[in-house]
């Protein structure tokens, strides 16, 4: 049932974007201002979670090594059979425990880990993946400056407010028609998705009419999309040829 919520959820918002720049050429220019920014957080998230992430495998990879010196590395040369064998269980303890502390972290680097060793995949983050990472992020900025440079002369004074605002669907919905598709999914969406006090207590099924109806949304907002794509028509578009 998440899965049926989600997707209409996303057909509605989906619906809105198209609505709105079929009503008005401006919606166009406010959509890509609004994707200049989501890649922008986007991207900046990404560069923080893996320098993060290096900064912990560096960590990880001195911790590993005294776990390594102060387990096998500090048996004796003539230890017993009975004291390798402790020693390489405290050792492999150890090691399982430090691996649990990383996938807490919710690395996405934690299956790699394990395989490259610590050192090995920080030198692949910031040698490899910070350095892509960091390339896009110059490219989208380089959008956002140009696109900035001429908002003012490609907006008219109410459209250069809503990209200052933080986006609101329900004034957006509104705008469309749609206050009433906004209320209803996003009623039914948070019941299902969100940690609020009814989520808590409701259980995580839609009853038979309700998932009839959801899907019954489903159905009419996908045409509504084929339509609204059909209508969509902006200056210098190109049609390209299915395959």
């Amino acid at each position: 049932m998440f899965e049926l919520c989600a997707i209409a959820r996303n057909l509605f918002e989906n619906l809105v974007w198209l609505r709105l720049m079929n009503e008005n050429t401006e919606y166009g220019i406010v959509f890509f201002h609004q994707l200049l920014k989501e890649q922008t957080q986007h991207n900046k998230a990404m560069l923080q979670k893996m320098q993060d992430e290096a900064a912990l495998f560096d960590i990880s990879e001195t911790e590993d090594t005294k776990i390594l010196m102060t387990t096998i590395g500090a048996l004796e040369e003539n230890a017993s059979p009975e004291e390798i064998t402790a020693a390489q269980s405290e050792h492999k303890q150890k090691l399982a425990a430090l691996d649990a502390r990383i996938r807490q972290e919710f690395c996405l680097h934690a299956r790699s880990v394990v395989e490259n060793g610590y050192a090995y995949q920080s030198y692949l983050i910031k040698e490899e993946t910070l350095p892509k990472l960091q390339e896009r992020q110059e490219v989208v900025a380089d959008h956002q400056k140009k696109l900035d440079a001429v908002l003012q002369t490609l907006l008219s004074p109410k459209f250069q407010q809503i990209v200052k605002d933080k986006w609101n669907w329900f004034k957006r919905a509104e705008e469309v028609g749609m206050e009433k598709h906004y209320k209803f999914i996003y009623s039914y969406t948070s019941k299902m998705l969100h940690s609020t006090a009814l989520n808590i207590i409701t259980d995580k099924t839609l009853a038979a009419e309700e998932e009839e109806v959801v899907l019954e949304y489903v159905l009419v907002a996908a045409r509504d999309l084929i339509t609204q794509i059909e209508k969509f028509n902006y200056p210098g578009q190109v049609r390209v040829l299915a395959i």
